[in-house]
């Protein structure tokens, strides 16, 4: 055979070779994966990639890939916010100190388009009864007893993915010390938290979620808190605060504080405070939470420590602290100082510490409502004779309203300016962040809108 008549057949051999096959992201090696998977933005975009296909969703449930995940981005992304209405206004009390039936806790996602509400329903809590002869309970073991879902509970505090609602009886008091239920909206997980039976009567300051003690970040947040809870003991026209703190598990449980604060680590003497309702919450900052009294003190309680230390201000800022006029704010994880937020009838007062100070203290910024709220749409001249009440405040902001009559909002501390725009000028109550879960809960939390979702609609159907 000629080398002419091989060159042709092999040349024939090449022109009817089949093309190349085309390649896609699935063609990707596992370590390129990993890598493009770490770098998306929220544990939300990691939960509608593993609805991609199983491949992807093993990659993002990997425990190390997880970590790497949150070392680069951080802490996950705020969700939403429950905003809790109150049943009675902020300046008014209820003169046998009963519980409202009921609070109304509304979510609002920061966005509509990607959050889906109904995924943080706490409609799995309690099924309201088809008339007062029917009144079905929800119950949770804990410890020794059973915790008893009413319709008296609230959400008190947040903490990352996690809700902390006190759940007392209606038949008691506002100020006596409550179970508790710690849940987490998204998982419809929840646990309920059996105050101790000796504990029952003792006034109640308070209740707030810890971070647990230490973990893996992929633990999950379920097995990874604390409830602390505040009380206050009485005795005869005055008491002293008292801290006890609960962790999950077999080997967890409450531990109380239950001894004079030289035992505890404190001081020599123990704090003496004046009866329950001249202590008010003030806020939390800084690793600090504070309770504003009505005699010019403030108490203060590290989370850290657990020990209780009262603060005194100086002259110029000693006033009968109450829930109306006085906050502490600021000390996140943002930088922002820890500052103090003062009304003094139609007069608005921020103050802050002098860098380098011996805690010197003065005034930051200074705003009349009347100049501030006075452009906006709704207000009434005659509002300046009436005195306002803090309803809520941020480390950015601070609610407001008027006394005699609803009519809220808010007042920028950076600007000092006013409006009644955001979501929080409808609601007479505090606001409370809940961020998406970690480890995320895959095929959970995507909106029903989304077009994988549409997709195995479609092929199951």
């Amino acid at each position: 055979m000629g080398k002419g008549t091989w060159r042709h057949k092999a040349k024939n051999k090449r022109r009817y070779e089949p093309p190349a096959q085309p390649t896609s992201v699935h063609d990707l090696p596992d370590d390129l994966l990993v890598r493009v998977l770490l770098g998306l933005g929220s544990p939300l975009h990691l939960v509608r990639a593993a609805a991609t296909c199983r491949r992807w969703r093993r990659a993002v449930a990997d425990t190390g890939f997880l970590t790497q995940f949150i070392s680069l981005h951080g802490a996950p992304s705020v969700a939403g916010h429950y905003y809790v209405t109150e049943t009675l206004p902020p300046n008014s009390t209820d003169q046998r100190r009963r519980v409202p039936e009921m609070t109304t806790a509304t979510f609002v996602p920061v966005s509509a388009a990607v959050v889906d509400v109904a995924h943080f329903s706490l409609d799995f809590f309690y099924v309201p009864p088809a008339n007062d002869g029917d009144r079905p309970r929800n119950m949770f073991q804990s410890a020794s007893r059973r915790v008893r879902h009413s319709r008296s509970r609230e959400i008190i505090d947040s903490r990352g993915s996690l809700l902390l609602l006190s759940n007392r009886p209606c038949s008691e008091g506002r100020y006596w010390s409550p179970d508790f239920i710690v849940c987490e909206p998204l998982t419809r997980r929840c646990q309920g938290i059996a105050r101790p039976a000796t504990l029952s009567f003792h006034g109640f300051l308070g209740g707030f979620l810890l971070d647990g003690n230490g973990g893996d970040h992929c633990d999950g947040a379920m097995s990874n808190f604390r409830v602390l809870s505040v009380l206050y003991e009485q005795d005869g026209s005055s008491g002293a605060p008292r801290a006890c703190v609960f962790t999950p598990g077999s080997d967890g449980g409450w531990q109380l504080c239950w001894y004079p604060m030289d035992d505890c680590g404190g001081g020599d003497d123990d704090i003496e405070l004046p009866t329950i309702d001249k202590i008010h919450l003030a806020g939390r900052a800084a690793g600090m939470i504070y309770w504003g009294v009505e005699t010019g003190t403030v108490l203060v309680l590290d989370e850290s420590t657990l020990i209780f230390s009262l603060l005194t201000f100086p002259e110029h800022m000693r006033w009968p602290y109450r829930a109306t006029n006085f906050r502490v704010i600021g000390g996140g994880d943002d930088g922002v100082p820890v500052r103090i937020v003062r009304l003094d009838g139609q007069e608005l007062e921020v103050y802050g510490q002098v860098s380098g100070s011996a805690g010197q203290w003065v005034v930051e910024k200074r705003v009349r409502l009347r100049d501030a709220a006075a452009i906006l749409p709704g207000w009434r001249d005659s509002f300046s004779a009436q005195p306002a009440s803090i309803v809520t405040a941020g480390d950015t902001f601070v609610v407001l309203t008027r006394t005699e009559k609803r009519w809220l909002f808010t007042v920028d501390l950076e600007t000092m300016e006013a409006e009644r725009q955001h979501e929080r000028n409808r609601h007479v109550g505090p606001a409370y962040p809940c961020t998406l879960p970690w480890p995320p809960v895959l095929r959970a939390g995507l909106h029903h809108d989304d077009t994988v979702g549409k997709r195995r609609q479609r092929r199951n159907s």
